[in-house]
C-alpha cells in the first residue's frame, strides 16, 4: 500500500504552527509475512525531512515471536549484521539497549539494562531508573523494575550482588560473572580482590592474585575486594554450599525475552515523566505496543543528515502514537539506530533505515519466525513502472507465497498469464503491449488469480524527455534513458528505435540503441521523434575548437498557446551573458527593453544591474527566492541552485493559498530542488495539486524553446542564445516568452526578439 499526502496548500491556514507545517508525506506499507509488516514514511515539514520506519508484528500469530539477539559472549559488542545472522528465522531487528563500551579495543561492553534470552538471565540492570521490556511468549510489557541477587552463606549471613556480568574497575561490592562472559574467564583483577568459584551450588575454589579462572557452565565467579568486605574470608571455605537467589519485581518467572531501554515514553496512552534523557533532535529508536501488548512496533527515525533531521524524545512519542502505540519504551539511538528487515520483494535481511554509522551494539530485539517456506499457494505481481510505450516492453515480476505469506522460490507449475483491456502478452518476465489503453495483467496459479496489475500503455506521445546536453570524453560512453508522456502518465523507453533516432555529425560518436560513445572531439546532435513530437540532445565530445551549433526549435502545439484578449501581460527574457562582447551587451539590453514594454516582467540568466536600460525597473530575477503577487499572476522565483529552504516552502505555500490570481508562474535557472531528487518530486507533486485550480507554469532557460506537460503543470524552456558565436544566429534565435492573462484565462507565446 502506498499513500501520498500533499498538504502544503492548506498547511498555512494556521501560521502559529507554520514552522512545523507538514508539507509532504510518502507512506508505504510492505508485507513481511502474515501478521508482520514494514511501514516506511518520508515526511517533509517546515524544518526539513524525516525518514521513519516501523516494523509492526502481531504476536498472536502462531509463527511470530520476539527474541533478544546477542553476540558470541554476553559482553560482546557486535554489528547488527552479525547479530541477525546468529539466529535462524529473523524477519526484522533493530538495536535495543543503551550500553557502555569501556573496552572498545576489545569490542567489549555491557548493557545498562536487564537481559534475558531464551529464559536465561544474562545481565542485571544498573539502576531502577532504566525501564525494560518483558516478553512471555504471548505479549510484550514495559516496566521499571526492582531486582536483587542475594548470596547466602552457611551461617546465614547475606550480601547483595551489585552487578551481574558488567565490566568495572570497582570491586567494593559483590560482582557476579557467568560462563557466557569474557570468553568464559573471570576478571582476575588481583590485589585485594578475592574470586570465589561456584559450581552447582558449591564453592569449588577461592582465588587470590591468580590468573583468570574458568567460569563453570553451571555456576559463576563472585568477586569482591577484601579491603572493603571480608564476607568470603569469614563465611566460606572450599566445599561449602552457597545459595544464590534472584528476586525481581515484576517477576521474571515465565519471561522468555527481556531487554533494557532508557525511559518509558508512553504508558497507557499518556506521556510519562522521563527518567533518562538524551536531549535534542537525534536519530531515535523505540519499541511500542498496542493496549494489550500483543502488537509490537519497532520504530526508527533517522537524524543528523539532510535526508532526515532527527527528532526529540517528545516528537518520537508523537510518531509512535500516530503509528498506533499505547505504550512506548525508548531505546538507544544516535549512531546505534539501525533497522534490518526482510520484505516480500526482498527476502534477504537488508538495512531499511539511513544509519549514520555502522556501530557495534550490545544487543538487538528481533521479530522472528519458526515457519519455513512451504507449498506455493499463489503469487503477487509488480512492474518496474506503471506505464509503457506501445511496442516497447515492461518488466513484470511475479513472486510466489505460501500459507504464512512467506516468499516461496519453488512451485509446482508455471502461472497462466492473461492481459485484458489492451492486446499484448507476458513472456519471460516481460510485458509486450501491441495496442494502447489501460491494461490489466493477471497471473493464475493453482486455481487462484493474483490481484490485477494495472499498466497504462501509451499510444500517442505528447512529450519526449532527453538530456539537453551530454558531455563525453573520447572513448567514454553514456546510456540514454529517454522518457515519454501522453500528458497523464510517464514511461521510460527501452527500445529507443521506437523514437526514430537520427544523428547529425555522427562522425564524432558511435550509437548503439541508446549507448553513445565519444569517438573524436566535436558536436553531434541526436534527435528523437514520434507522433509529431521531437526532442534534441546536443552531444559534446572532448574540447571542440569551435562554438556549439544551433539546436533546432520545434513547433509547439498547445491549446494554451495564444493571447488572452484584453488581458495583462508578463514577459520573460533568458540570457546568460558569459560572452563579454559589445553585441552580447546590446542583446542583453534589447531583451530587457522588450519585456519592459509589458505590464510586468522577469529575467532568467546572469543579471547585470550596472547595464540595466535607463528608466527600467528591476525585473523579477530567478536567482533568489521571492513570491511576488502582481494581482493577475503570482510570480515565484527560485534560488539560483533551485532548492527551497524550509522557510521558502512555507512562504510559497502561504503565497499560493492567499493569492486571488488564477495563474502561477515559477521561474528557475535549474531543476527545482534538483540537489535532492525527492524534493524535486515533492515540488512537482505540489504544483500538480495547485494546477487543479490554477494555471501553473514553470519556466527554465534551455538550448531551445520547449514544452513538457506534467500532471497539468506546463514546463517551458526558453531558448538562451547568448552564447552563440555567430551574430546572425544569436539574432535569429533570441526569444521573449509572453504570457497574456485575463482572470482565470492565460495564454502564452514565444516571440522572436528580432522579426
Amino acid at each position: 500500500m502506498k499513500k501520498l499526502i500533499l498538504s502544503l496548500a492548506a498547511a498555512l491556514a494556521c501560521t502559529v504552527c507554520a514552522a512545523q507545517a507538514e508539507i509532504y508525506t510518502y507512506d508505504e506499507t510492505e508485507d513481511i509475512m502474515n501478521g508482520v509488516t514494514l511501514r516506511h514514511i518520508q515526511r517533509f515539514d517546515g524544518d526539513g525531512w524525516l525518514n521513519i520506519n516501523a516494523v509492526i508484528a502481531d504476536l498472536s500469530e502462531p509463527h511470530v515471536r520476539l527474541d533478544l539477539l546477542k553476540g558470541a559472549n554476553i559482553d560482546s559488542l557486535t554489528s547488527m549484521a552479525e547479530l541477525t545472522s546468529s539466529q535462524d528465522g529473523v524477519l526484522a531487528a533493530s538495536n535495543a539497549d543503551f550500553f557502555d563500551n569501556t573496552r572498545p579495543a576489545y569490542s567489549q561492553g555491557f548493557s545498562l539494562g536487564i537481559e534475558v534470552k531464551d529464559g536465561e538471565l544474562l545481565q542485571s540492570q544498573i539502576g531502577e531508573d532504566m525501564a525494560a521490556a518483558f516478553y512471555d511468549g504471548r505479549r510484550l510489557d514495559f516496566s521499571y523494575m526492582n531486582m536483587s541477587i542475594t548470596v547466602t552463606a552457611p551461617n546465614g549471613e547475606t550480601r547483595q550482588v551489585r552487578h551481574l556480568n558488567k565490566h568495572t574497575d570497582y570491586y567494593g561490592e559483590l560482582l557476579m560473572y557467568t560462563s557466557g562472559w569474557n570468553n568464559g574467564l573471570s576478571p582476575a583483577p588481583g590485589g585485594e580482590v578475592v574470586e570465589v568459584v561456584v559450581d552447582g551450588g558449591t564453592v569449588t575454589d577461592i582465588r587470590r592474585n591468580q590468573p583468570p579462572a574458568a567460569i563453570p557452565e553451571n555456576g559463576c565467579v563472585l568477586d569482591v575486594s577484601e579491603g572493603v568486605d571480608t564476607f568470603f574470608y569469614r563465611c566460606f571455605s572450599v566445599g561449602d554450599p552457597i545459595e544464590i537467589e534472584v528476586a525481581a519485581d515484576p517477576s521474571l518467572e515465565g519471561v522468555k525475552t527481556a531487554f533494557g531501554g532508557g525511559t518509558m515514553l508512553l504508558k497507557d496512552g499518556v506521556k510519562t515523566e522521563y527518567t533518562h534523557v538524551i536531549a535534542g533532535a537525534q536519530p531515535r529508536t523505540c519499541v511500542g505496543t498496542n493496549g494489550d501488548g500483543t502488537v509490537v512496533y519497532i520504530i526508527t527515525v533517522d537524524g543528523r543528515q539532510a535526508a532526515s533531521k532527527g527528532v526529540t524524545m517528545s516528537e518520537l512519542t508523537d510518531i509512535a502514537v500516530e503509528l498506533g502505540c499505547v505504550n512506548v519504551l525508548n531505546l538507544d539511538g544516535g549512531g546505534s539506530t539501525r533497522l534490518l528487515a526482510k520484505t516480500f520483494w526482498n527476502s534477504d535481511l537488508h538495512v531499511i533505515n539511513l544509519p549514520t554509522e555502522n556501530r557495534k551494539v550490545i544487543n538487538a530485539v528481533s521479530v522472528t519466525t519458526d515457519a519455513r517456506p512451504g507449498e506455493a499457494l499463489g503469487l503477487r505481481l509488480r512492474a518496474e513502472n506503471d506505464a509503457v510505450l506501445v511496442g516497447d516492453s515492461l518488466t513484470v515480476e511475479g513472486r510466489y507465497y505460501d500459507e504464512n505469506g512467506l516468499t516461496v522460490w519453488t512451485h509446482a507449475e508455471e502461472p497462466v498469464w492473461t492481459v485484458s483491456g489492451t492486446e499484448g502478452r507476458v513472456e519471460n518476465g516481460q510485458f509486450y503491449p501491441t495496442t494502447p489503453g489501460s491494461a490489466e495483467i493477471t497471473a493464475l496459479y493453482g486455481g487462484a488469480a493474483s490481484e490485477p496489475l494495472e499498466v497504462r500503455v501509451i499510444g500517442g506521445v505528447t512529450d519526449i524527455a532527453v538530456p539537453e546536453t551530454v558531455t563525453l570524453n573520447v572513448g567514454e560512453s553514456y546510456r540514454l534513458s529517454p522518457g515519454i508522456s501522453d500528458g497523464e502518465r510517464e514511461a521510460t523507453v527501452k527500445n529507443i528505435a521506437l523514437l526514430s533516432p537520427t544523428i547529425e555529425n555522427s562522425q564524432f560518436i558511435s550509437y548503439d540503441n541508446g549507448v553513445l560513445t565519444g569517438l573524436a572531439p566535436g558536436y553531434s546532435l541526436l534527435t528523437l521523434s514520434r507522433d509529431g513530437v521531437s526532442a534534441h540532445c546536443l552531444i559534446k565530445v572532448g574540447e571542440p575548437d569551435y562554438a556549439a551549433p544551433e539546436v533546432p526549435h520545434e513547433d509547439i502545439t498547445d491549446p494554451a498557446m495564444g493571447a488572452a484578449e484584453g488581458g495583462l501581460s508578463f514577459g520573460i527574457f533568458a540570457f546568460d551573458g558569459t560572452r563579454d562582447t559589445l553585441f552580447n551587451d546590446l542583446l542583453y539590453q534589447r531583451g530587457l527593453e522588450r519585456v519592459s514594454e509589458l505590464d510586468s516582467y522577469g529575467f532568467l540568466g546572469e543579471y547585470r544591474s550596472d547595464r540595466l536600460p535607463s528608466g527600467m525597473k528591476m525585473p523579477i530575477k530567478a536567482d533568489t527566492y521571492s513570491a511576488i503577487d502582481r494581482g493577475f499572476a503570482l510570480v515565484i522565483s527560485l534560488p539560483s541552485g533551485g532548492r527551497l529552504s524550509s522557510s521558502n516552502w512555507l512562504n510559497m505555500a502561504e503565497a499560493v493559498a492567499s493569492t486571488s490570481a488564477g495563474t502561477v508562474i515559477v521561474m528557475t535557472k535549474s531543476e527545482p530542488n534538483g540537489a535532492i531528487p525527492k524534493e524535486t518530486e515533492v515540488f512537482y507533486d505540489y504544483l500538480s495539486q495547485v494546477a487543479k485550480s490554477k494555471n501553473v507554469f514553470i519556466v527554465r532557460p534551455g538550448l531551445s524553446n520547449g514544452l513538457t506537460i506534467r500532471d497539468g503543470v506546463r514546463i517551458l524552456t526558453l531558448a538562451d542564445s547568448s552564447d552563440y558565436a555567430s551574430v546572425p544566429s544569436a539574432m535569429e534565435n533570441t526569444w521573449i516568452l509572453r504570457f497574456t492573462i485575463d482572470g482565470d484565462e492565460c495564454g502564452y507565446e514565444f516571440e522572436k526578439m528580432f522579426e
